[in-house]
């Protein structure tokens, strides 16, 4: 049997819950609400749910990589799943900001604010943006994992090499 590390499962569950709350207060809260001293202090922690998913994304996937840290450095079956799955992160991140559920409609009938909409940002891409970035050098090529690497790593490091 695994060994869970029981913080991780319980700040999961947490921002799970808190992100069901964000959604719900927002869409059916009165706005003379918002004026209120306590919303502050609710908008405050509301806003903690996205840097903890990020949290939660990036130290789940060091953990779940250190068992296969060989396959990794030599761009095994592994690697090439993961990258699968960072793939659809970002399929799943653009797919929920298309303007329209019809591709066909998208590319046709899709004006300016629509393509704005679909390429703004949110916490999918940042997730997918972050993913690989243990396995970037210093010049944001992917490469295996090199072992003792004072290197971090992360979205950060990706995004500030994307301009290059």
């Amino acid at each position: 049997m695994k060994s869970r590390l029981v913080f991780i499962d319980l700040l999961r569950g947490w921002a799970t819950i808190v992100m069901i709350e964000v959604h719900v207060f927002n869409a059916f809260i009165i706005p003379a609400f918002k004026e209120t001293g306590w919303f502050g202090v609710l908008n405050y922690v509301n806003g903690l749910v996205a840097p903890s998913f990020l949290f939660v994304a990036g130290f789940v996937f060091v953990i779940a990589s250190q068992r296969k840290l060989e396959e990794f450095r030599t761009f095994g079956k592994a690697f090439r799943r993961q990258l699968g799955r960072i793939g659809l992160i970002y399929v799943i991140a653009y797919g929920l900001h298309l303007p329209f559920f019809s591709f066909s409609r998208t590319i046709h009938e899709t004006m300016e604010s629509g393509w704005l909409q679909f390429y703004q940002a949110d916490i999918l891409h940042c997730i997918a943006l972050g993913l690989p970035g243990p396995y970037s050098d210093q010049k944001g090529c992917c490469l295996p994992v090199v072992p003792d690497s004072p290197r971090v790593g992360g979205g950060a490091h990706c995004a500030a090499h994307l301009g290059r």
